[in-house]
């Protein structure tokens, strides 16, 4: 018995009806359920066509569109590609191979930044001037990757876990905003910020809970030191603008001390917690904290009534490296980082 099968022919219209001369290679089928004659036809598979090429033998390392052009690191060398195709050669990197991040600042800033991951180099590239160069502000650091937020060219120093901002809308400004204030025979400190100009400070060597106000150009003492005696590794976690939650390695306490403006005052009852090593600390509200240390290994939340510290929850144990850190996304929510994993 024979078996009815469906070949199906191109679509198309040529001089001959009789001959069908196309190929159908990477055709795909389309039903017309309709009824009519034909219901079934043969239509070329979309592809890619050439749009641009630089004739070079290198890889491209990175592509990134910024208005009505796209810009590309092929090898060594940064181009300009119209919407006909057309390429620029703008510069060249000193590399020619290797990660390459680009990012840009929008129409505001008209500029274009480029990271060669290979030497930590930084590029911009000013679309209104139509100049290329390196970065040579003495302050920018070298950078590791790269992306761009809400104004800011934002990197990461190469080999270590911090980041740096750009002046707003400007990637060849990198400069230290005001002067620096020198704290003498310092330890292991810890910052956490009350509001957008002032900050808590204590370090393991002077002991001291200290207030510091920034004007826009230098950093000030406000109000007196608090002596607290002995303080191993401390950690600090701003609960709000006048207090914030404290512990360090030697005396094992979790507590609370306030700021009037002039003194730092302990507030409530001390929660002991033993053997804590290597603490990070982050305020999710006005009275609850997240903690996670080295030595037990927990990730927790403590709340505080203005009175005592107690334990939210059931905590989380995970194993983690010798150097953590984490930071409050939202009241549920944190990021932790850590040396090992």
């Amino acid at each position: 018995m024979g078996i009815l099968f469906p070949f199906v022919g191109g679509s198309y219209s040529g001089r001959s009806k009789d001959i069908n001369a196309q190929r159908t290679i990477n055709y795909y089928l389309e039903i017309d359920d309709k009824g009519g004659k034909a219901s079934k036809a043969l239509f070329g598979t979309p592809g890619l066509v050439e749009f641009a090429n630089s004739n070079q033998t290198q890889p491209v390392r990175e592509m990134h569109g910024f208005g009505s052009s796209l810009y590309a690191v092929i090898g060594p060398r940064l181009y300009k590609i119209s919407t006909a195709g057309a390429l620029s050669l703008l510069g060249s990197l000193a590399s020619d191979e290797g990660n390459v991040w680009m990012a840009d600042n929008g129409v505001t800033g008209n500029q274009l930044m480029i990271v060669d991951g290979n030497d930590n180099t930084g590029y911009i590239y000013n679309q209104s001037t139509e100049v290329f160069g390196a970065i040579t502000d003495a302050d920018f650091p070298g950078a590791s990757s790269l992306t761009f937020q809400d104004g800011f060219f934002i990197i990461t120093k190469p080999g270590t876990q911090q980041f740096y901002i750009s002046k707003s809308f400007d990637g060849a400004d990198w400069t230290q905003v005001g002067n620096d204030l020198n704290i003498a025979t310092m330890g292991n400190p810890t910052l956490a910020a009350l509001s957008s100009t002032r900050v808590a400070f204590i370090d393991s060597t002077n002991d001291d809970l200290r207030t510091y106000d920034f004007d826009g150009t230098d950093w000030a003492q406000v109000g007196n030191d608090k002596n607290i005696a002995t303080v191993g590794t401390p950690a600090l976690a701003a609960i709000s603008t006048t207090r914030v939650a404290f512990i360090d390695a030697t005396n094992d306490d979790l507590r609370a001390y306030d700021f009037d403006g002039t003194d730092w005052t302990l507030t409530g009852n001390s929660k002991t917690i033993a053997t804590t090593t290597g603490v990070s600390m982050t305020g999710l509200s006005s009275s609850t904290i997240a903690w996670v240390d080295v030595i037990q290994e927990d990730l927790s939340k403590y709340s505080f009534d203005d009175t005592n510290w107690t334990l939210t929850g059931s905590a989380l144990n995970f194993s983690m490296g010798t150097s953590i850190a984490i930071a409050a996304l939202n009241e549920t929510d944190i990021a932790f980082f850590d040396s090992d994993n």
